[in-house]
């Protein structure tokens, strides 16, 4: 029996990852899940966070990613999410000005006439981008 599980992470714009990996830890709804070969089915909602996959060439990545869904079969893991960004491939300074963004509109909604649930949606994204940038650059 092989110690490797497939894995693909799809967004509404195409498939983000696909491979073998030895394990992934999930940002669930309920709390962070670490899935392994063998896992029982499961599916669970996922929540902002980042996806931490080892994958069989013994390395670790980090993906950013928002709400969606984990689907864990014997053999499979697919994790379904509005969007998804490899850690390498995030633009900090982007990401730190949307951040800035987003606190603007927050701090002053009666100014600006804002949606506040999209202001703070849209902070929590840039959030989660600025903490897996950082996290996979402490390797």
């Amino acid at each position: 029996m092989s110690n490797l599980i497939k894995m693909e992470i799809v967004t509404p714009t195409g498939t983000v990852y696909s491979g073998d990996v030895v394990s992934c830890q999930v940002p669930g709804m309920e709390g962070s899940f670490q899935v392994l070969s063998g896992h029982t089915a499961l599916l669970s909602a996922v929540r902002i966070g980042a996806v931490k996959i080892d994958d069989e060439k013994n390395s670790t990545q980090w993906m950013a990613i928002t709400e969606g869904f984990c689907q864990v079969d014997e053999d499979k893991i697919i994790i379904l999410t509005d969007t998804a960004e490899i850690a390498d491939n995030i633009d900090v300074t982007r990401a730190e000005k949307a951040r800035e963004r987003a606190l603007t509109r927050i701090e002053s909604p009666q100014k600006e006439d804002v949606d506040l649930k999209r202001a703070e949606a849209a902070l929590a994204r840039a959030l989660n981008r600025l903490k897996t940038a950082s996290i996979a650059n402490r390797k």
